[in-house]
């Protein structure tokens, strides 16, 4: 799960064509679970870390005021791409409760969650 703040900054080149960047720093929350088949307890990771989102986007307006100059509901195509980072994590997954006291954690070496990221889709403003 990721939690943040958005802070948008937009360009209207056209009353119907903005341009926009977004920068979005949080948290990620990582919730891991590893359960055997045969053992009547399982092992779990859970853990906060650092996250940002950084992007860049176009919107055009399909449906609305044709000058822009009235109040009322407009629909907006868009497209955006960017970046999304989460700081490295260890996955060691401990045993849950229940389990006997010689269980032993399994460490399933660093996660990394960062990547690039594109979406497209369709809005709605009033």
């Amino acid at each position: 799960h990721r939690l943040s703040v958005a802070l948008e900054g937009r360009y209207h080149a056209l009353h119907w064509l903005y341009g926009y960047g977004r920068l979005a720093p949080g948290a990620t929350h990582t919730n891991a679970h590893l359960d055997a088949p045969r053992q009547s307890f399982g092992h779990e990771a859970k853990t906060w870390v650092v996250s940002t989102d950084v992007a860049l986007g176009v919107a055009a307006r399909l449906l609305g005021d044709p000058d822009g100059r009235q109040p009322g509901e407009r629909l907006w195509f868009f497209v955006e791409g960017g970046y999304g980072w989460s700081a490295t994590q260890n996955l060691l997954l401990r045993p849950t409760s229940g389990a006997p006291e010689r269980a032993s954690s399994v460490d399933l070496g660093e996660l990394s969650l960062s990547g690039g990221f594109g979406k497209a889709g369709v809005l709605l403003s009033f």
